[in-house]
């Protein structure tokens, strides 16, 4: 089962500070949906408002393992929930937001937490969705993540995985991979060829963009 993630977005300074020195990160309760109870990791986004007067980084750096949960009233009837982690555990490089943003806050597992280099490449939900953008990262490093939103917690769908003029999109409805050049299609696969014979979906892709 992979360890899942809670990456909370910080928009001022002060509230960057506070969670940076007090190992925690608060957000309103009514926020929280889904299966956020069940990640054990939280991270922390630093918004480019938030960097310019706290010295962080703009993106994500910081990660530690959650060792607490606490309930609070905050102002009028907003309740507030506060994670609490142990230490905060440095990224190896910081996920940068090419773009995009987190509004609130997204889960994600803690394998893409700490393979990613750009804050889209998170959003990825289905394995099919990992397995190719590792698949096009042995090709390239040069893979940017298109979304349908520009803040990842509010996208649908990844639009595209764009490598200069060429991009590779699965289209789920079709259950298909497409590899477009512009705007003209040059090859479409069978997604299950993605499960069954990764290594001739992995040529056949190399072939289209590097011919």
């Amino acid at each position: 089962m992979e360890e899942r993630v809670l990456v909370g977005s910080v928009n001022d300074s002060g509230a960057y500070l506070r969670y940076k020195q007090g190992r925690y990160f608060e957000i309103e309760a009514g926020q929280l949906k889904g299966d956020w109870q069940k990640t054990q990791y939280l991270a922390i986004y630093v918004t480019q408002e938030a960097a310019k007067t706290s010295g962080a980084e703009n993106g994500i750096q910081f990660y530690g393992e959650i060792s607490d949960l606490e309930i609070k009233d905050g102002i009028g009837s907003k309740t507030m929930v506060r994670i609490f982690i142990d230490r905060w555990e440095t990224l190896d490089q910081t996920i940068r937001p090419v773009g995009y943003g987190i509004h609130s806050y997204m889960l994600t597992t803690k394998s893409m937490l700490v393979e990613a280099k750009e804050l889209p490449e998170l959003f990825m939900k289905f394995c099919e969705e990992v397995k190719l953008w590792r698949m096009l990262r042995w090709l390239t490093t040069k893979v940017r993540t298109e979304l349908d939103e520009k803040l990842v917690d509010r996208a649908r769908k990844i639009q595209a995985y764009q490598i200069g003029y060429d991009s590779v999109v699965i289209d789920h409805g079709s259950q298909v991979i497409q590899v477009l050049h512009g705007e003209e299609e040059r090859q479409r696969l069978p997604l299950e060829l993605l499960e069954r014979q990764p290594s001739r979906v992995f040529k056949m892709i190399r072939g289209e963009i590097f011919r």
